[in-house]
């Protein structure tokens, strides 16, 4: 289509531009951001024809990702609550001592925004508390723990993943974690597994 003075037409993308990060290890809810089409600054002309088709498709299925997952539970804020419920038995522990037992449980280490939302939300769900750095779960907590019909942990954290879905969260809620504590607590793991390592590596092997 073209305008009077002859010069292709072209149209503004519509109400809402949706735009989404490249895809991660995890589908993380709240990854999506909607943002006004002033502030996109993209524009689509009619001129490009079927190219507008995958944007168009694109555009229809990251809204339908905002609108079904923005505000639900992760599977991450799970493994976080089963972390802290492992590293609590001996009482409330530190990030470092969550972090070890995260990496027990699924063998890898949260990452940073891993453990500020699970924090987030499971503080503002009344399922988790943190006292001066130590975390433990509140007495709901606890119950919603004890619930799981397995005592395996792994099967206990899988098991978490659909019975969050009965708690309610606040979407806004502020995060209680401080970047360098977090960095702190990955290096001081980091340190005390390299330890336990060079400990088991020199012990007497036994004879063939």
């Amino acid at each position: 289509m073209s305008s009077p003075d002859g010069s292709a037409r072209t149209l503004t993308q519509s109400p809402w531009g949706v735009t989404l990060p490249l895809a991660r290890r995890r589908t993380e809810p709240g990854a999506v951001l909607l943002v006004p089409p002033r502030r996109l600054g993209v524009r689509l002309s009619v001129t490009q024809g079927p190219r507008l088709v995958p944007t168009i498709v694109a555009m229809v299925g990251n809204l339908w990702h905002a609108v079904v997952v923005a505000n639900d539970w992760a599977s991450s804020d799970a493994w976080f609550m089963a972390a802290v419920a492992v590293a609590e038995a001996r009482g409330p522990g530190g990030l470092c001592d969550v972090v070890g037992a995260g990496d027990y449980i699924n063998h890898s280490i949260f990452n940073l925004g891993e453990i500020e939302r699970a924090v987030a939300r499971l503080h503002s769900a009344n399922l988790l508390v943190e006292d001066s750095g130590r975390f433990s779960l509140s007495s709901e907590g606890a119950a919603l723990w004890d619930r799981s019909p397995s005592r395996l942990v792994l099967e206990r954290m899988m098991w978490l993943e659909g019975a969050l879905r009965a708690h309610e969260f606040d979407p806004a809620a502020p995060g209680l974690l401080d970047p360098a504590e977090y960095r702190n607590a990955v290096a001081a793991y980091r340190q005390r597994f390299a330890k336990t390592i060079e400990r088991v590596d020199r012990r007497p092997q036994a004879e063939p």
